[in-house]
């Protein structure tokens, strides 16, 4: 009897140890505590108010609380129901009907209605919202001809209606929001229809967000979603290593390498609709500009920018390949056309004989053509008396645009032009980009799964909108403009192509790299980790084009035997705590089934 009532006593230490460790534990008081996934970040916010975000984690926050008209599909990102739970066009092409979620809700608990879809569109029509009205310029007419059907009619036929990354907004809060503080709203907390809700904003230390049990699609699993931010790249991986955080992305590459093969942790590096590129500053102040679009008044660029040859000039001092294989170390491909190779059927693939490679004699040799020689002798070449001396901005919350930074210094030099190099932060390099003061700077884009978006930053009509580099060619506004009315596939890739041509031999971006997404979070505490676009490999956990993985995730069952992407608890805690179970029972021998924090789907 005794040895039973021992191995009994040994059963409840280990269980209720293991227990108290798991996500979604009970506290002292008896009442389950909530469930927390935390995310580290080194990138902070813009804020709630879906009008004036930029950066990258700013979007996940607003994906988690609002909802689009049409979502897009974990499998392979095509069109899938959003708050519109079906839709139609007519044969034209001209009019489009979507029918609503009868049981979708807002935070606040009231229903989502055709009003607040037609709302949110017109409101950006009626306003020219820059940040997403080359999303809707098409739509001429919009009727609810009742509270879950919505009409559009537009002037020509559009690829992009089901394709437009536009949140839904409620109009009885927005309504009340005049239109000169559109873009400053605080907007806390953030009234949405998604799985999650922004409730918290601290600047620069953390943001909250509170799952949606009512969320018409199902409620997700977990009670909050904290980002948590750190001051650096390595603090943040500290932290997902002491268990602080469950999940972080965009790590820079050594960091990412130095957490393969951890026990606890997971790692992913996957193609990512994006790339880095260096940014040349080829403003030219203008009357229209300034009257049309409220550019500056004045440009602080080097006039030498705006010479196309100088700029195949520098293109052909960068190594694409050194900066993949240095910074990346193989976690990307070397960059070359605007629309990234994971969008493949619009993505120009040039011929070895197009490329504009690394060579600094070629480099040399356009700088002549251009009228830049080394006259003087003293290493950077000159003309009328100037010497060719650049700026350039890198971003002082990105190692690697810093790293990428110094090797630029050396390949300049080697060609003749000068460069200082200085680090400041992302906001401080927005405010210096639409100023036009700057002449060079390294950034990134990311493209929406239609290459729709990433063609429309280098257009005209971006002025002071997405436009970073005040580029403007008249053949490639045109063909943007007719890209979106071509509903042929092969007829559209082909415009697509031609644009990427164009803004290639142009030079307004260098593509460095079309680097991966890298991402690791650990194992001990969740299941649920689900990769998209499933029909991608690998896809990526987080930071995509659905919320899959949010809506997935879910504490680690009870016997440790995770499903998904996740794993059990912890051999090594299960051995520590029945050895000190052993030591306080001597005699007994107990046979424990434990599950490995190894297991994935």
């Amino acid at each position: 009897m005794r040895k039973i009532a021992a191995a009994a006593v040994l059963v409840v230490l280990i269980v209720g140890l293991t227990g108290a460790t798991s996500a979604g534990a009970q506290g002292e008081s008896g009442e389950d505590e909530k469930v927390v996934f935390r995310i580290g970040s080194s990138n902070d916010i813009d804020g709630f108010n879906p009008f004036k975000i930029v950066e990258i984690p700013s979007y996940e926050v607003m994906s988690l609380t609002y909802d689009l008209l049409v979502d897009f599909s974990p499998k392979d990102s095509s069109p899938a129901p959003g708050l519109a739970d079906s839709w139609e066009t007519s044969d034209d092409g001209l009019t489009w009907t979507f029918h609503l979620n009868k049981d979708a809700r807002w935070h606040d608990g009231k229903p989502v209605t055709s009003e607040d879809v037609a709302y949110t569109f017109r409101r950006i029509l009626d306003e020219e919202q820059g940040l997403y009205i080359d999303y809707v310029r098409q739509i001429e007419k919009i009727e609810t001809p009742d509270k879950h059907t919505v009409v559009f009619e537009t002037k020509d036929p559009s690829v992009q209606m089901l394709s437009m990354l536009v949140y839904i907004l409620p109009k009885h809060i927005w309504e009340d929001v005049p239109a000169e503080e559109t873009k400053s709203f605080e907007n806390s907390p953030a009234i949405g229809s998604g799985p999650f809700q922004a409730v918290e904003w601290k600047e620069g230390q953390s943001v909250r967000l509170e799952a949606n049990p009512d969320y018409f699609r199902g409620a997700p699993h977990i009670d909050e979603i904290i980002f948590q931010l750190y001051d650096n790249d390595d603090t943040m991986v500290q932290a997902l290593k002491n268990g602080e955080v469950d999940y972080i992305q965009g790590i820079p590459i050594n960091l990412f390498k130095s957490l393969e093969n951890q026990e606890g942790i997971e790692t992913n590096s996957a193609p990512d609709p994006g790339f880095t590129e260096l940014g040349f500053n080829l403003y030219e102040p203008s009357p229209e500009a300034i009257e049309e679009f409220g550019a500056p008044k004045t440009s602080t660029g080097n006039p030498a920018l705006l010479d196309p040859l100088v700029r195949e000039a520098i293109n052909w001092s960068i190594d694409e390949e050194d900066l993949n294989r240095k910074i990346l170390q193989g976690e990307g491909i070397p960059g070359s056309t605007l629309v990234p190779p994971a969008l493949a059927r619009y993505h120009l693939k040039l011929d070895e004989s197009e490329i504009q490679g690394f060579d600094i004699e070629r480099s040399k040799e356009l700088l002549e053509q251009a009228g830049w020689r080394d006259t003087n002798g003293d290493g950077t070449v000159d003309k009328d008396g100037e010497e060719l001396e650049l700026r350039l901005f890198v971003r002082s919350e990105d190692k690697d645009s810093v790293t990428a930074g110094q090797f630029i210094e050396d390949w300049f030099e080697e060609a003749g032009i000068g460069l200082e190099t200085k680090a400041i932060s992302d906001t401080a390099l927005t405010d210096a980009i639409y100023a036009a003061d700057y002449d060079m700077f390294i950034w990134g884009w990311g493209s929406d799964p239609d290459p729709d978006f990433i063609l429309s930053v280098l257009t005209c009509d971006q002025f002071m909108g997405w436009s970073d580099t005040f580029w403007c060619n008249e053949d490639y506004s045109r063909m943007y403009q007719e890209q979106k009315t071509q509903l042929d596939i092969e007829e559209r890739a082909a415009t697509i192509k031609e644009m990427q041509r164009i803004a290639y031999e142009e030079n307004p971006y260098v593509i460095f790299y079309y680097d991966n997404q890298t991402e690791a979070w650990r194992t001990d505490e969740f299941e649920g980790w689900t990769k998209t676009p499933t029909a991608a490999d690998p896809g990526q956990v987080a930071f995509t084009f659905t919320t899959k993985t949010y809506l997935n995730l879910q504490p680690l069952s009870s016997d440790g035997a995770g499903g998904g992407e996740g794993g059990g608890t912890s051999p090594l805690l299960y051995i520590l705590l029945a050895g000190v179970a052993i030591a306080l029972i001597a005699g007994v021998v107990a046979f424990l089934r434990r599950g490995s924090a190894e297991d994935r789907a």
